[in-house]
């Protein structure tokens, strides 16, 4: 709960409010009245002034840690964005950047958003990178990253094989027929999971 955060600015203006009472009226350390009440006043006043420094402090603080939260959040969701639409636009009829190039960026991708997660454990999301929707989110982002890459040794295996440039157009194009048809079943799964990750940064925020 964030009344927690304020606890400290709330036990020092507190023991300051007891400690004053205790001292200038309990204990009537001051017999002068007019004394007495400029003494409770200036005491007060100085401490409701730490007091309110304390917190505005505390208010900083919960501000700087919530953007950098929220920016954080932002670049999970963009980096798992950039998975999907790097794996759309290589599903399209001749695909963008061919099976080794897929792989790279993929690889990147994926490392991206661990190392998001796992870099950002101690301070921003402490926890996150033990919870299901994370673990899931991993398991089915390295599933992805495997079957391209399986695609990619298979493709280069036939490259290698002394066939006909019309037999080996053909073994290709039944190669990725197949790693699309079992890609967009992944991918339906990420989609599917991604939502239950988001659920789990959003309770840092």
């Amino acid at each position: 709960m964030k009344i927690t955060k304020y606890i400290w600015p709330i036990i020092f203006l507190s023991s300051v409010s007891i400690g004053t009472y205790y001292l200038l009226i309990y204990l009537d350390l001051v017999t002068d009245s007019e004394k007495r009440v400029t003494w409770i006043f200036t005491i007060l006043g100085l401490a409701f002034g730490i007091f309110q420094f304390w917190v505005s402090e505390v208010n900083n603080k919960i501000r700087r840690d919530y953007e950098l939260k929220y920016e954080a959040y932002k670049e999970l969701n963009k980096t798992i964005q950039a998975i999907s639409e790097k794996l759309n636009n290589e599903m399209g009829k001749d695909g963008e950047i061919g099976p080794h190039g897929l792989v790279t960026s993929l690889m990147n991708l994926v490392n991206q958003f661990q190392d998001t997660v796992k870099t950002n454990d101690d301070f921003l999301f402490p926890g996150l990178q033990y919870k299901p929707g994370f673990n899931a989110l991993s398991k089915i982002s390295f599933r992805i990253l495997e079957r391209a890459d399986e695609m990619r040794k298979n493709i280069e295996d036939m490259q290698k094989e002394k066939i006909s440039d019309e037999g080996l157009n053909a073994v290709v194009v039944i190669e990725r027929m197949n790693w699309h048809n079992d890609t967009r079943a992944l991918l339906g799964e990420l989609h599917d999971m991604k939502y239950d990750f988001y659920k789990e940064v959003k309770r840092y925020l």
